[in-house]
């Protein structure tokens, strides 16, 4: 039977591999998962690559962020420097 690996640390994984070039078998090592795995999980990320910078995926974004608009339409604003 296999483990189910939560997609949050699939995305740990991958961007251990993406941004600091760690290599599959390492990669396997540290989190004990096998290097197929780890393949398939890229493959489908990048797969699902294009979807996320679709128009409809913009679309989806900005909706989103009406829904969180406070009444009024109006954010407060702070200086932070």
């Amino acid at each position: 039977m296999q483990r189910q690996i939560p997609a949050v640390k699939k995305v740990e994984v991958l961007r251990d591999h993406l941004e600091n070039d760690v290599t599959l078998s390492e990669l396997a090592e540290r989190y004990h998962v096998n290097v197929n795995s780890i393949m398939n999980w890229k493959k489908r990320l990048f797969e699902s690559a294009p979807d996320v910078f679709s128009k409809r995926a913009e679309r989806t974004t900005k909706d989103q962020q009406t829904e969180v608009e406070p009444e009024g339409g109006t954010f407060l604003t702070a200086n932070l420097t």
